[in-house]
């Protein structure tokens, strides 16, 4: 595959042929990205526990971090290979086995859930419950 400075946009040497076939599989790191399946390609997943900063960061300091792994569809027969590839190549010597669907929810929960909003509902409900039975604000 090349890459077409001009427009930003890739392109192939093959004529005719999409540059996405070229690659013959796509990796997604959100269950949530399988709405886009191609034929013919296998879609995997390799998802990092940890943002893109600490995944980095881990890895520039050659640490590790866990991932899940799934294959959503798997035309060569080697879908694994290339998600257990790919893990290990980000710095995930651990991964464990999961669906697109699991990760959805997982991410649905963990990430929006917990770590964007629920915590603070949670302190917020927490401090109202101990202000309401008697307890000072300061502690």
């Amino acid at each position: 595959m090349l890459h077409n400075h001009k427009r930003g946009l890739p392109t192939s040497d093959h004529q005719g042929q999409d540059p996405l076939l070229l690659a013959q599989f796509l990796c997604c790191i959100h269950g949530r990205h399988k709405s886009y399946t191609p034929q013919g390609l296998d879609v995997i997943l390799v998802g990092p526990k940890g943002s893109g900063r600490t995944v980095r960061t881990l890895f520039k300091e050659s640490f590790e971090i866990n991932s899940s792994a799934a294959v959503f569809q798997d035309v060569t027969g080697k879908a694994v290979e290339k998600a257990v590839a790919i893990g290990v190549a980000i710095g995930s010597r651990y991964m464990y086995e999961t669906t697109f669907e699991k990760e959805v929810y997982s991410d649905l929960y963990g990430e929006r859930g917990v770590l964007l909003g629920a915590i603070q509902g949670l302190f917020c409900a927490q401090y109202r419950v101990l202000r309401a039975n008697g307890h000072s604000p300061s502690g």
